[in-house]
């Protein structure tokens, strides 16, 4: 039961990243799920991950280098920007400098990462070690 009291905030977060942002993986995510992956643009995806003993969660940005590069600097403040009086949607958009997709006009398909690394977390086990380096934009 005491770890259920220590996760509650980190499940509440994600409960609310799943409402609010376009998650990507896991498509049917449980409570032993501490991470998600979302939708950044068409271009870019987050890996959206919560602990226990950060009141902020991490985030690494993945895709084009010509895209992921400044949004993986912003993602190393998180920690001075992020205000649990916002929602988590909020304090992305604020901490990234950008507006997110919303979720009731996503369509999964919109995606256009097409290469080994990006589409590598839809398989079974670890998110890959390197970050794609794809700048060709797919139309």
């Amino acid at each position: 039961m005491q770890i259920c009291v220590r996760l509650s905030d980190s499940w509440n977060l994600l409960d609310q990243v799943d409402k609010t942002l376009c998650v990507l993986h896991p498509q049917h995510p449980k409570r032993t799920d501490l991470s998600r992956r979302i939708a950044v643009s068409d271009l870019a995806t987050a890996l959206f991950e919560v602990s226990p003993e950060r009141y902020y969660p991490k985030i690494v940005v993945y895709g084009p280098k010509s895209i992921t590069t400044s949004l993986n600097a912003k993602a190393k403040n998180i920690k001075n920007l992020w205000s649990s009086s916002r929602s988590a949607r909020d304090n992305l958009q604020e901490a990234l400098g950008i507006r997110l997709p919303e979720p009731q006009s996503f369509d999964q398909n919109d995606i256009r990462l097409e290469c080994g690394i990006c589409l590598s977390y839809d398989l079974d086990g670890d998110n890959p070690d390197q970050i794609c380096t794809n700048d060709i934009y797919v139309i």
